[in-house]
């Protein structure tokens, strides 16, 4: 409805009959118009022939063998498309569909997928991992799948700080005196890598059977029935522990 005062605007005829239209934006005021109005003269991209298009947008091609043709000539050349490998092993596989050559790759998956929620319930979703510390070389490592309190990088560690525990262990339940477990590497760091029996400074790097080589040395001999504990121990050179032996009797520590 228009305004007060203004005329209504006039709407298009139709191209073919010349009656007026019912939208403005149409061309015809009827499909019988439209079908039977007659269409531009196309030329064929194919064979350059020209036609009048049977229907309204084919303005291409002249016929369906003009288009096949020209969609022949003009073909890209496929890639070639090589199989999908396996995830697990690399095989390839025979169809694209699949993902694993085999069921034991499927279960090596899925143990892999369960390694990796639980890497992620212990170490959280950022994968910042924590790290424990070797109780014989000092470095750290990060404990595998299934060994969260793994306390040694490695077998050999382990293997080597046993030898050094229990050998000590081993002479002293021949006495049958109280035992202990006490790690050696313990006394030398609360006595300093210092010999209790000269007082000098026992180097770090110096092994069995050099003479500063650092050794465990019970102050009450146990062969006059000292114990294997951590207050009847101290650090001691390789050559003083052999010098002293048996022969010397000094005072417990008071304290670990």
């Amino acid at each position: 409805m228009g305004l007060r005062g203004c005329k209504p605007k006039p709407r298009p005829l139709c191209r073919h009959c010349g009656q007026p239209v019912k939208r403005s934006r149409d061309r015809y005021c009827s499909q019988a118009c439209a079908g039977q109005a007659p269409r531009q003269l196309q030329i064929c991209q194919q064979c350059g022939a020209s036609f009048k298009p049977k229907a309204k947008g084919r303005v291409t091609f002249c016929s369906r063998g003009c288009a096949f043709a020209y969609k022949q000539a003009n073909a890209k050349e496929k890639p070639l498309r090589l199989p999908r490998p396996c995830t697990i092993c690399g095989i390839p596989l025979p169809s694209n569909r699949w993902c694993f050559c085999s069921h034991a790759c499927t279960q090596e998956s899925a143990r892999r997928y369960q390694r990796k929620r639980w890497e992620e319930q212990k170490y959280g979703p950022v994968g910042k991992k924590v790290t424990n510390v070797c109780r014989e070389c000092g470095e750290d490592f990060s404990p595998p799948y299934g060994k969260r309190f793994r306390t040694f990088c490695s077998d050999e560690c382990g293997e080597r700080y046993s030898r050094r525990v229990g050998k000590a262990a081993r002479r002293a339940r021949l006495r049958r005196v109280r035992v202990e477990s006490v790690d050696p590497r313990q006394i030398w760091e609360r006595d300093g890598w210092r010999c209790g029996v000269c007082g000098g400074k026992i180097p770090r790097t110096a092994k069995v059977p050099h003479p500063k080589a650092a050794t465990i040395d019970h102050i009450i001999p146990l062969a006059r029935g000292g114990n294997h504990e951590s207050l009847n121990l101290q650090a001691a050179h390789f050559i003083c522990n052999a010098t002293k032996n048996h022969r010397g009797c000094g005072q417990l520590r008071l304290m670990k």
